[in-house]
């Protein structure tokens, strides 16, 4: 066993403790936590009939230093394929769909670039966390374009708590360095939390096939920066007021190459190939109650995807050429909730403007889009019944309706099943309308249909959900070969069954997933009855975590089969099984130490052909929380 091996293992010995790398709650998963994503209200998770998983702030405090893309990874339902180590581009794959077909959300704000079509998950600080709400199936009815295979919703940090500060350092493999300060906490009727946190890593190279012509040898680090702040603040009479934002700065590098005309060859590859970001949201809100009933909430929110990109001028001008894709999002929403004797109703409108920047010639920089949502959530004797329905009218292509319906009928002492229907859309990307030379104006909206029955049991000790489910996705925008652009031609069947179990028998915690999915191309061409690329069949993870006194521990075994890199389907990744260990003990009720190692057996592993993935990496972190 290597050198790096073995201190990581003297390192381990600090702790009497493994712990995972999952997004799993452990004990404090079994208390039932509030969701709002399912169905734009607040719910207890026991009431919800969609695909839930919630990953909350107790899970999130292991992966400090890291991005939320690490909590995803082992999740029902989500694969991910990243273009090399920490802060590159990636995409997350919700049962089978586009990464561009799930809709991410900062605190009810829409989150993602308008020309690349997909949100920079990779920027997102877990530091900066309070909790993230997975629904998988189309959600339109509720949210409009872009959740054709689900919505990912992060909320950042909340100060519902005695006053308290916390102070993390960290240092890890990959010369990784961490630091976060957290001060919040209740004063009267107002609640309050800020968040500064800071992580920069060496990482590893981003190319790792010496034979890519983009490939060179050194290692392509990532740095970030970032602040979150929220503030609420009750009113007489229930009424409320608060606020929020979220920001990071980032700077990371890339293996890339510059073709030379001269001599028909790639050059330049020792160049710094980088890129500067700035990504993030901010909201407003006030909430009126206006009768025992009925109240209504008003939302103003931004978000920003900022991207800036440093390439050479040629293969022998090495002089800085900036490449700039910037996104602007302003949502204004207004919703209304009046509760029934035997259930609740929702109505409201949104008015959501996309502006971008580039320094590409876009003929058509800005879009809106306004929005009508209705839903009615009702309890018939036994039965559970959720319907929602919405109209967009979206300046470009013009108006779509979506509709969903869910049913969920009790059979047992805490068994439930149930059936759900709901349709979606996405709107092409302003890359696929209009990049120049590229884009095609006439592109129709995809459009999906998702149907999915269910198994669910929920008690005091274990949840457990066992989902079939069927997602059919038409007008698939694929490149077209014939036009050397982006066309209407593709139909994707998304299939598959997807089973989770949560467990907590004090002191011991254990769960898993494990889902099986059919992700194939029904386009009717070359590559008809192809699979999806980047999707594997069969993927899961397994946990088992122990909490004793002032000592934290888990371990996780996360598995993904083989699966093809491209269309053709004649590139294949191989499968990787990965085992991860976390935990952290109590020195003093002020003083905490935890350690993270990922990758304990060193896997060498791809999720996109020739990219770099990171091998055995660890993070030890000490915590200092006094009571303010």
């Amino acid at each position: 066993m290597s050198h790096r091996i073995s201190h990581l293992f003297s390192a381990a010995l600090l702790l009497p403790a493994v712990a995972s790398h999952a997004a799993s709650d452990d004990s404090t998963q079994m208390l039932e936590p509030v969701v709002v994503t399912a169905s734009r209200t607040a719910q207890p998770l026991k009431a919800v009939i969609g695909d839930v998983t919630v990953i909350g702030r107790k899970a999130l405090e292991r992966f400090s230093g890291e991005s939320v893309l690490s909590a995803l990874q082992g999740q029902s339902g989500v694969q991910v394929a990243t273009n090399g180590g920490a802060g590159k581009t990636s995409a997350v794959f919700l049962r089978g769909a586009n990464s561009s077909h799930t809709l991410v959300l900062i605190d009810g704000v829409r989150y993602g670039s308008a020309t690349g079509g997909a949100a920079a998950l990779e920027h997102i600080p877990a530091d900066q966390i309070e909790r993230i709400e997975i629904l998988r199936g189309a959600a339109a009815s509720l949210y409009g374009s872009d959740a054709i295979g689900g919505v990912i919703h992060i909320f950042t940090r909340q100060g519902k708590n005695a006053p308290q500060a916390s102070l993390q350092l960290g240092y890890g493999t990959q010369d990784t360095r961490q630091a976060s300060l957290n001060v919040s906490g209740q004063q009267g009727s107002t609640y309050a939390s800020l968040t500064v946190a800071h992580a920069q890593t060496d990482s590893v190279s981003a190319i790792s096939n010496r034979k890519n012509s983009n490939y060179f040898a050194d290692t392509d680090g990532y740095e970030n920066s970032s602040i979150s702040a929220k503030l609420t603040h009750e009113l007489a009479g229930g009424h409320q007021v608060g606020g929020s934002v979220l920001w990071s700065d980032n700077q990371g590098q890339y293996d890339a190459s510059t073709y030379d005309f001269a001599t028909n060859t790639s050059g330049a590859q020792h160049y710094n190939y980088r890129n500067d970001s700035e990504n993030g949201a901010a909201q407003l809100w006030a909430q009126l109650q206006l009768s025992e009933q009925l109240q209504t909430r008003v939302q103003a929110g931004y978000s920003t995807d900022d991207g800036k990109s440093y390439s050479p001028t040629s293969a022998t001008n090495l002089a800085d050429q900036l490449s700039l894709f910037r996104t602007v999002q302003e949502q204004y929403v207004w919703q209304n909730e009046l509760s029934l004797p035997n259930g609740k109703t929702t109505w409201g409108a949104e008015y959501l403007e996309q502006r971008i920047q580039s320094t590409e010639h876009f003929p058509t920089r800005d879009r809106d889009i306004k929005s009508l949502l209705a839903g009615y959530m009702v309890k018939l004797n036994t039965t559970d019944v959720q319907a929602n329905i919405r109209h967009d009218d979206n300046s470009q292509y013009g108006s779509e309706a979506t509709y969903s319906l869910a049913i969920s009928q009790p059979i047992g002492q805490g068994w439930s099943t149930g059936v759900a229907h709901g349709t979606g859309f996405r709107a092409p990307s302003f890359n696929e309308l209009y990049y120049p030379f590229y884009g095609v104006a006439t592109l129709k909206p995809e459009k999906s249909r998702n149907d999915e029955v269910f198994l669910r049991y929920q008690g005091e000790q274990f949840r457990s959900r066992l989902t079939v489910f069927r997602n059919e996705v038409k007008n698939l925008i694929q490149y077209d070969a014939s036009i050397f652009a982006p066309n209407n031609i593709g139909e994707a069947q998304l299939q598959g069954v997807s089973l989770s179990l949560d467990g907590s028998l004090s002191p011991v915690h254990v769960g898993g997933n494990y889902d099986y999915l059919d992700a194939t191309d029904q386009s009717g061409l070359a590559t008809d009855g192809r699979k999806l690329a980047r999707r594997a069949k069969h993927s899961g993870m397994v946990y088992f975590g122990v909490t004793q006194g002032t000592v934290q521990a888990r371990a996780e075994l996360q598995a993904v089969g083989s699966r093809y890199d491209n269309a053709a389907n004649t590139v294949q990744l191989a499968k990787y099984t990965l085992v991860n260990l976390s935990g952290s003990v109590k020195l003093s009720p002020e003083l905490s130490l935890g350690l993270r190692i990922n990758n304990l057996f060193d896997e060498n592993y791809e999720t996109i052909k020739n990219y770099g993935t990171v091998g055995l990496n660890g993070l030890v972190t000490l915590t200092y929380s006094p009571k303010l």
